[in-house]
């Protein structure tokens, strides 16, 4: 018979765990497209990183509209499907990591 407390420490190493293979998950399959690289440590410090990576694509969406008047067109498509997709990355990576496991 296990007692409460173990049980507990259990369920929190178990939790802990699928943090970590979470944020390694996203550090491979999801951030490498822009070099972002969540920390395996507190989430507070992941949100941080995450929000940065999210504010810079932001800006470089932003910076890219200011340049589409006088660029070719099928350039500028392609280049805004990209910062598109770096900015859906970031999104999905952050309700990933606030939804319940």
């Amino acid at each position: 018979m296990t007692t409460r407390s173990a049980q507990q420490s259990t369920n929190a190493a178990r939790s802990a765990g699928s943090l970590v293979t979470a944020l390694s998950n996203l550090n491979l399959k999801v951030l490498p497209q822009d070099g972002t690289v969540l920390p395996l440590g507190q989430p507070s410090e992941v949100v941080r990183v995450l929000q940065g990576g999210h504010l810079r694509t932001i800006s470089q969406l932003h910076h890219f509209g200011e340049q589409l008047s006088g660029d070719c067109l099928a350039t500028n498509l392609e280049a805004l499907e990209d910062l598109m997709c770096q900015a859906a990355a970031h999104l999905g990576a952050a309700s990933e990591l606030t939804m319940p496991m």
